[in-house]
């Protein structure tokens, strides 16, 4: 993963270097804006004290809504945005790999919000165009169980709590007139390893959670 956000982040160099924008529009003030993407995820389930598990693979999309705040500078755009989107990303496991080690029975994780708390930072280009970086912190809605083996025949263990993470991407911004601008957007969001309730002792499940998020939006500017 390391590799290809510095990947994304060598071929927005690669762009902007030919020429810093002389004429380029003014991207400073608040804006506010709606975007749709989808989410591929990685739950993996395991237990405590255990480095290698199964991985629960979730996808999904995602709707929601923005808010930035962006400030100029001579040569680059800085700033700070606030996005909450709602999700259906999911996914389950039937039973039979440790530790989900009961055939017909499932392991399922699944997404349903998350926010993102992120500082931008970006060069603006001729003809309106912005790539930047962005990064910063990252709440989700998680849910995830494990089935009876995982959990010492005791019943069903779960997960079902908000998550506080980290969030690290890259971005494209395009302006049009009037204020308006389209972007499109890949975010890494991990929120590392959570045990989960009703693990039998001595045989509690953890769930690490990752996600690639990828959107398109609109904003506007005011």
């Amino acid at each position: 993963m390391k590799n290809l956000i510095t990947g994304l982040m060598a071929c927005l160099y690669c762009l902007i270097t030919p020429a810093f924008a002389q004429d380029a529009q003014d991207w400073a003030g608040r804006y506010y804006g709606a975007s749709i993407g989808i989410v591929n995820g990685t739950s993996n389930h395991s237990w405590v004290g255990t480095p290698t598990g199964v991985d629960v693979d979730m996808s999904g999309g995602t709707i929601g809504l923005t808010y930035g705040h962006n400030y100029q500078g001579q040569n680059t755009v800085y700033g700070y945005e606030v996005d909450l989107s709602a999700s259906d990303a999911d996914g389950f496991l039937i039973g039979g790999i440790t530790p989900c080690i009961t055939p017909g029975e499932a392991c399922n994780s699944q997404l349903d919000a998350l926010a993102t708390f992120r500082a931008r930072i970006g060069v603006p280009l001729q003809n309106g165009f912005l790539p930047y970086a962005t990064g910063g912190l990252a709440l989700g809605k998680v849910q995830a169980t494990a089935d009876l083996g995982a959990c010492g025949f005791t019943g069903d263990c779960s997960l079902n709590e908000w998550m506080f993470g980290y969030t690290i991407g890259v971005g494209i911004e395009k302006m049009f007139n009037n204020g308006w601008s389209a972007k499109a957007e890949y975010l890494y969001v991990d929120f590392g390893r959570q045990a989960m309730d009703g693990s039998a002792p001595g045989n509690n499940v953890a769930t690490d959670f990752s996600y690639d998020t990828f959107k398109i939006g609109v904003n506007r500017r005011f």
